[in-house]
């Protein structure tokens, strides 16, 4: 329901510090239930693939990658999305789609 470029970057990186907060262990950290995780998914990759700035997509690629470890098929979506957009970004997003471009094929 956003859609103030600058309300989309901060929630960005709350997204993928839940989402890394969940994948933790700990009894500190937070858990998202299934329904949350789908949400984020969701919105990551709606950010990801609309015209939304680089750095709230940089947030969304990791947010996505983190997801990914749990829901497998997340990774094979992410790399096509990566691979179509990657010559049409900037260089901020091609440094972020390349590192994990090289994690998903390792």
């Amino acid at each position: 329901m956003l859609k103030d470029e600058s309300a989309i970057r901060p929630m960005a990186k709350v997204a993928m510090l839940l989402v890394k907060s969940n994948s933790n262990d700990k009894s500190q950290a937070i858990k998202l239930s299934e329904s949350q995780l789908e949400k984020l998914t969701e919105i990551c990759f709606d950010w990801l693939i609309s015209e939304t700035k680089v750095a709230a997509k940089a947030y969304a690629i990791r947010t996505l990658f983190t997801i990914g470890k749990k829901h497998h098929w997340v990774y094979p979506e992410l790399k096509i999305v990566l691979e179509k957009d990657y010559q049409y970004h900037t260089a901020a997003y091609k440094a972020v789609a390349r590192e994990i471009l090289k994690k998903l094929k390792s």
